[in-house]
């Protein structure tokens, strides 16, 4: 990525983020950065990064798949939630997905409940406490912590005891 984009980008999370300014009008916003002197292709770039949307996409199923007659899929979080959720809380969401350490469903669950539940940026102690409200099974849990190295390495709560 070039220096403009660079520039764009941060123009965009300032008004998205510390203004609070909800972009409405993409055309009154795209001739503001024109007029700045910023290039469409930068612009267009700088949109893509931005906005993408999250989504769950399907990776190519190989040889190994076909016969195994899986299929996986990778939960991309949007720039929003990236920026909610500390890197290791990524990490982590990444794993359970991977894993499939969850059910279908619950994995937005616990996205959208971070997300709507805290005004700050959510950390593992954050993600666990929203874990056990959309488990609700301890045993589930208890695998999630066996299974996820940071949380046995954060002394995270299982009820009464400590996973170690």
């Amino acid at each position: 990525m070039n220096q403009n984009i660079f520039e764009i980008i941060s123009q965009l999370v300032k008004r998205l983020l510390h203004d609070g300014e909800i972009i409405q009008d993409e055309e009154k916003l795209i001739n503001s950065l024109r007029e700045e002197g910023y290039n469409l292709d930068d612009i267009s770039q700088a949109f893509e990064f931005i906005f993408s949307s999250s989504e769950i996409i399907d990776l190519p199923e190989n040889k190994s798949d076909r016969t195994n007659n899986k299929r996986f899929k990778n939960r991309v979080l949007d720039f929003r939630e990236k920026s909610k959720f500390d890197i290791e809380v990524q990490g982590i969401i990444m794993k359970l997905n991977v894993l499939n350490l969850l059910r279908d469903g619950e994995l937005e669950k616990v996205i959208t409940r971070c997300l709507v539940g805290s005004n700050k940026v959510i950390n593992i102690s954050d993600l666990w406490k929203v874990l056990k409200e959309v488990v609700n099974n301890e045993l589930r849990l208890a695998i999630i912590s066996n299974e996820i190295k940071e949380f046995k390495d954060n002394d995270i709560k299982l009820d009464n005891n400590y996973i170690n």
